[in-house]
């Protein structure tokens, strides 16, 4: 059992900060006794938005440039607070062809409903499916990955991409993991902004022994994100960054 909350708590810290707003949750590489297994989750969330954007809530603002006169602020540059609603979903399939080979699939679907500021309530929908595949001590999985995200009821951005991810155990409660990732972003209303995320990274992750049978884990990644237009460089950049936690 530690070994299984192991590889579930490295395929967390392996999990890019992907271009999807609303990543499909992959599952651990593992293989089953079972030859058919479907999960599902749901989650509902309620929560206030303390301020809807970054800017301030103060009405006038002086400006050192301008000599520190005192300049009004148009009522749509103030900072706000709303109160959200939030639900998601998803559903997973997972087909045993062999004891060192399945097949799985899955979707989930996100949704953040604003009150007033309804503008700014988002949607998503994302759906993955790939091959798993086990040789020796080391577990690979290759899969295809989609989302679409919407604001308000406009399309905001599609995503298509690949993930490559092989995992190895260390001992009996401990592994490491490593994954590459190719993604093809599009914006239907920005076609200026549309880009390709190229993204690496690695994760290890250890059970512990306790009375909650504690996990930590941990992951780097990085990447670059290259815009497909001429023209506009300042839209492409590279990126890091890693994660740490513990799960009980």
């Amino acid at each position: 059992m530690s070994f299984k909350r192991a590889a579930l708590a490295s395929a967390i810290a392996a999990l890019p900060m992907m271009a999807f707003a609303g990543d499909p949750q992959l599952p651990a590489v593992t293989v089953s006794d079972s030859r058919e297994e479907v999960g599902a989750s749901t989650a509902v969330s309620q929560d206030t938005l303390k301020r809807q954007s970054s800017a301030t809530s103060d009405t006038a603002i002086a400006i050192p440039a301008l000599g520190g006169g005192i300049f009004q602020l148009n009522q749509n540059a103030i900072g706000t607070a709303d109160q959200f609603f939030g639900v998601s979903g998803g559903a997973s399939v997972r087909h045993t062809v062999r004891p060192d080979l399945a097949l799985n699939a899955g979707l989930d679907v996100n949704s953040r409903m604003i009150d007033d500021l309804d503008q700014f309530s988002t949607k998503s929908f994302s759906a993955y499916a790939g091959l798993d595949y086990r040789r020796n001590d080391y577990f690979y999985r290759v899969a295809l990955q989609g989302e679409h995200s919407r604001l308000d009821t406009d399309p905001h951005r599609n995503a298509v991409g690949i993930l490559g991810q092989v995992r190895r155990p260390i001992d009996a409660v401990s592994q490491v993991t490593g994954y590459v990732q190719a993604t093809r972003l599009s914006y239907p209303s920005q076609p200026i902004r549309d880009a390709n995320r190229y993204t690496v990274g690695a994760a290890y992750s250890r059970a512990l022994n306790g009375e909650y049978s504690p996990v930590v884990y941990g992951g780097v990644y990085g990447g670059i994100e290259d815009e497909t237009n001429s023209g506009v460089p300042h839209l492409g950049h590279k990126f890091v960054g890693a994660r740490a936690g513990i799960g009980l």
